[in-house]
């Protein structure tokens, strides 16, 4: 076994065992007991429709590079991805097998990488903006401290994205960067410059493919809205007295954390952000430590049909 893959599950273990420490567990026994059962259905049927929001927007974003997937069977190949995301690290999981899958029997499987790295953008820019969009809005001076210290990176990601679109749609900029590295010889180059120049490359497919950029972007708002429907049906199903536009910004910022390589699937990092934001908003971190762990339970029911469509597909 990797030893990054012993140490994120250390990592989890430990957030796991600061929450236990941490909140009562009584009281979150008693609350998993009174969860109404109809929200967190509707909420779970939310993810099953999100998950062909995704399966078209891959379909949007791989049209560039020449790969091609039904619909259907890229909605096939988001459970199966959910399925052993279980197993490895969320991005490793998810990214190693949705490329495996999806460029089976055709040729382009490096442009693959382009088209991957392009989603994950759109990804980020809906996260980016949902935080941007609520969190500067909620009345509550703690948050407001949140917002201040979030905001260079908030920043940041917003600016390194602008760069990136502005880089793939603005043709002076994109012809000059290719004339740079196009002009350094081979031998002259160093191996880490000559990754990262043939990386630069593969985003060929993306120059001014502005209906790409826009139909991706418009697609990763659409299932950034839907995810924070489902997570707000759940609040309703843990009955905690939050508005959509908290939902909004804790759940996102929650999602961009869970970004980072440090947990395995997120375990015990997810759960313990909500605890730590839930008593910034004054309730009990029992309940965020429920949230998570009803978002994980839905995670798992997802994950056992992509399994059991991984064995009837044999993929």
């Amino acid at each position: 076994m990797s030893y990054k893959i012993i140490i994120k599950i250390v990592i989890s273990f430990l957030f796991l065992a600061y929450i236990i420490f941490k909140v009562d567990m009584t009281l979150l026994f008693n609350a998993a007991s009174s969860i109404k059962i109809n929200y967190y259905i509707f909420s779970f049927l939310i993810l099953i429709l999100n998950s062909f929001v995704l399966a078209q927007k891959y379909k949007v974003v791989m049209k560039p590079s020449g790969i091609y997937q039904p619909l259907l069977r890229l909605v096939r190949i988001n459970f199966i991805c959910r399925f052993y995301s279980m197993f490895l690290t969320t991005a490793m999981g998810q990214g190693v097998i949705r490329w495996h899958i999806s460029t089976k029997d055709q040729e382009g499987r490096f442009k693959f990488l382009a088209v991957m790295f392009f989603e994950r953008s759109t990804f980020l820019f809906a996260l980016l903006f949902a935080i941007t969009a609520s969190i500067f809005f909620v009345p509550n001076p703690k948050v407001n401290e949140i917002a201040g210290k979030f905001s260079p990176l908030l920043a940041a990601g917003f600016l390194s994205l602008f760069l990136f679109y502005f880089y793939l749609n603005y043709p002076p900029l994109y012809q000059y960067i290719n004339k740079i590295v196009s002009g350094v010889p081979t031998k002259e180059k160093h191996v880490f410059i000559n990754k990262l120049f043939k990386f630069i490359s593969i985003f060929s497919i993306y120059y001014r493919k502005r209906e790409s950029l826009v139909s991706g972007l418009c697609f990763a708002m659409m299932w950034q809205l839907f995810f924070l429907l489902r997570v707000y049906l759940l609040i309703f199903a843990i009955q905690v007295p939050l508005c959509f536009f908290d939902i909004c910004w804790m759940a996102s910022l929650v999602l961009l954390v869970q970004v980072l390589p440090i947990s395995l699937n997120g375990i015990g990092l997810r759960e313990t952000a909500y605890a730590f934001l839930f008593e910034i908003q004054d309730l009990s971190p029992e309940k965020g430590v429920l949230l998570g762990i009803v978002l994980f339970s839905q995670m798992l029911f997802a994950s056992s049909i992509g399994g059991a469509l991984h064995l009837l597909s044999k993929e």
